[in-house]
């Protein structure tokens, strides 16, 4: 009787303290941030003024050339890697990164683009505000278009 009680509890407790039960899965993430209409307008002046496209596609660019000298592409391969990328591909990136953003702090930041502009002696490279979110899903979108390329 006690090596059943014995034998009873030992598969009670393995059950138990299983990790191969049934668990619920986890949530959801959350939806993504959307701006306003009247935020995304106001974007869409920060990403023209900061140069946003031109330095996404520098960058892309940078990393295709040094993927492409790795695997020793032709410049007609490396350009037609590069023509793949589409900056409207990775644009809902930027409008989530800037949509907690009030309309005020958004127009801070065109005004910021407009001084610095204004106030530069010399033709400054462009440049962007970013985050390791944004840089983050540029370098995974990059990453699939070499992927799909090799």
């Amino acid at each position: 009787m006690k090596n059943l009680i014995t034998l009873l509890f030992l598969i009670v407790s393995v059950n138990v303290f299983s990790q191969n039960q049934k668990q619920s899965p986890p949530p959801p993430p959350p939806p993504a941030a959307v701006p306003s209409e009247e935020n995304e307008i106001l974007i869409d002046e920060i990403i023209n003024k900061s140069e946003m496209e031109k330095c996404f596609k520098e960058y892309c660019n940078l990393k295709i050339m040094t993927k492409g000298g790795k695997l020793k592409w032709t410049d007609e391969k490396i350009k037609q890697v590069n023509s793949l990328f589409k900056f409207q591909d990775i644009k809902h990136t930027i409008y989530n990164y800037f949509a907690p953003l009030t309309k005020e702090q958004l127009k801070e930041i065109i005004r910021l683009f407009d001084l610095i502009k204004k106030d530069s002696k010399v033709s400054l490279p462009s440049f962007f505000m970013t985050t390791p979110g944004i840089m983050n899903n540029l370098n995974n979108y990059i990453d699939r278009i070499l992927e799909n390329n090799n």
